[in-house]
């Protein structure tokens, strides 16, 4: 699996930490609806195909799922979005995403509000192929995506 780790990653993940950081320190509380949008990630990622992700996913995951339940501010949450989303290799999701990529990431970082963590996950689906996901995903995505667009 080819990882897209290089220095403009690095870059994006460090913002989107700083921008948490601040979130926590500005008081952007998020609120009981965050537990909808991490609910709502954390049901994606147990439909993403295990050979859709990094190699070093297996084990960063338990980490990862602990922090998106902790989850308390909108920042703090848009990070573990990230995660997955650079977990997922290239092959993960339509070409379209590499000139999309970056906005995506650069709204994600300033993201402060649920409901733009919702839009931008909701995207982030979006562009993942189908055979990215199990078959279970199927049956669930239709009332996924509606718990999402409800806090537009």
């Amino acid at each position: 699996m080819h990882l897209r780790v290089n220095f403009r990653n690095a870059l994006v993940v460090s913002a989107v930490l700083i921008g948490s950081l601040l979130g926590a320190t500005r008081g952007t509380q998020a609120s009981a609806s965050s537990s909808t949008v991490g609910d709502a990630l954390l049901s994606f990622e147990t439909h993403v195909k295990w050979a859709a992700v990094s190699d070093k996913w297996a084990g960063a995951r338990p980490a990862w799922i602990g922090r998106v339940k902790a989850a308390d501010t909108v920042g703090a949450l848009a990070t573990e979005i990230l995660a997955l989303e650079t977990a997922m290799g290239w092959g993960a999701v339509e070409d379209s995403w590499r000139t999309r990529r970056d906005g995506w990431v650069a709204e994600l970082s300033s993201a402060k509000t649920e409901a733009t963590l919702a839009r931008l996950l909701l995207e982030l689906e979006a562009t993942t192929k189908w055979t990215t996901v199990d078959d279970g995903w199927k049956a669930l995505r239709d009332d996924w995506i509606a718990r999402l667009k409800a806090l537009r």
